[in-house]
């Protein structure tokens, strides 16, 4: 009975020793063992070696957080430490962020509580890890999340090299060009007579009355800086009578206007033994998207209309637009252009005929 007894105790005391020894561990995890919900971690910039990725890290805790207490992110090994500088951390407003190797730390301020749900912290300027696998298998790396109330969770990530995607694209242009009938508008001023879209006749001109006539102008392009189109007269309108060409001269009286120069319509001078001076002829156009930037409105959309003159070979601008075009935006893809002449009596009679041509250069 007594080695009974003897035998018994010695049983006692070690399982009260196991018990003693066991106790701290079943508790400690009883303490903790909450998991993080709704984990997830953004990065900017997945390449390897990149130097400025961003690392949002998102999560919802289940346990408030009193003053001093912390949620701490720690990256694995292969990452630089410091992880970040410090200004490049960004806490929750009641948090302040601090930096211990590879561990970013946020903590509650004195007196405050971060309260049980949505958290998000941001890491700039992280420096990504160099890449081990090879070309095409991405890397995994495990970032651990933590609070003092322990609740716990890992989120993975991958680093891999940019995907390149390449493809191409086959340069797309249509230019169209559309009569304009009598009666219609260019600047508020109707047209005096009908085009088509591969002639103009201003028919019988009167003295000292301007003649007006438009063709519309359609430009369809992926051209990813636009186009531009001008028109280049060949020659002055000019009519052979007798052995003998007379001209009707460009606006204004022979001093051909640039379009950047363009101004409201002034008649011929009609002087006697100036031959320039008995009629000219001009351009005009409602595209107020003009010049190097798209943005000039030289012959004054809206305004009345401008007029320039069209020198020989010298191309005038009439419509441009610095990006791609459907043909259906006004100043964009498609516009008016107009053509006017005034003589005086002084005009030689004859049958006046000239050619000019459009130029489109788009840019891609």
């Amino acid at each position: 009975m007594k080695k009974f007894l003897e035998k018994l105790r010695e049983n006692i005391i070690f399982i009260i020793i196991i018990v003693f020894i066991f106790l701290p561990i079943l508790a400690k995890i009883g303490a903790g063992g909450h998991s993080l919900d709704n984990v997830l971690i953004i990065v900017s910039d997945t390449s390897p070696e990149a130097f400025d990725a961003e690392y949002i890290v998102s999560f919802n805790t289940n346990i408030d957080l009193s003053a001093g207490e912390r949620i701490n992110i720690t990256f694995p090994n292969n990452y630089s430490s410091p992880i970040a500088g410090l200004a490049d951390v960004l806490c929750p407003n009641n948090m302040t962020a601090s930096i211990s190797g590879r561990t970013v730390i946020c903590t509650v301020n004195l007196g405050q509580i971060h309260f049980a749900g949505a958290t998000e912290i941001i890491i700039g300027n992280v420096l990504n890890p160099e890449k081990i696998q090879p070309e095409g298998i991405a890397d995994i790396h495990m970032i651990d999340i933590f609070t003092d109330q322990g609740e716990t969770a890992r989120a993975m990530i991958t680093i891999t090299e940019p995907l390149v995607i390449r493809g191409r694209i086959e340069p797309i242009l249509t230019f169209e060009v559309e009569g304009v009938g009598i009666g219609e508008s260019v600047h508020g001023n109707l047209t005096s007579a009908t085009t088509t879209a591969f002639s103009i006749a201003f028919g019988d001109l009167p003295v000292n009355t301007p003649v007006l006539v438009a063709q519309d102008l359609f430009v369809r392009t992926n051209a990813g800086y636009g186009f531009t189109v001008s028109v280049v007269q060949e020659r002055e309108p000019e009519a052979e009578v007798h052995g003998r060409t007379h001209k009707i001269y460009c606006f204004i009286n022979g001093n051909c206007r640039d379009f950047s120069e363009a101004t409201p319509w002034v008649s011929p001078e009609g002087i006697l033994g100036a031959p320039e001076t008995y009629g000219h002829f001009g351009v005009t156009s409602e595209n107020n998207s003009l010049d190097i930037n798209c943005d000039q409105n030289y012959y004054g959309f809206g305004e009345g209309g401008r007029w320039a003159g069209m020198e020989v070979a010298f191309p005038i601008e009439v419509m441009r637009h610095c990006g791609p075009s459907d043909g259906l935006v006004q100043h964009e893809g498609w516009t008016r252009v107009g053509f006017q002449t005034e003589i005086t009596m002084l005009q030689p009679a004859g049958e006046y005929e000239t050619i000019f041509t459009y130029v489109i250069t788009p840019t891609f």
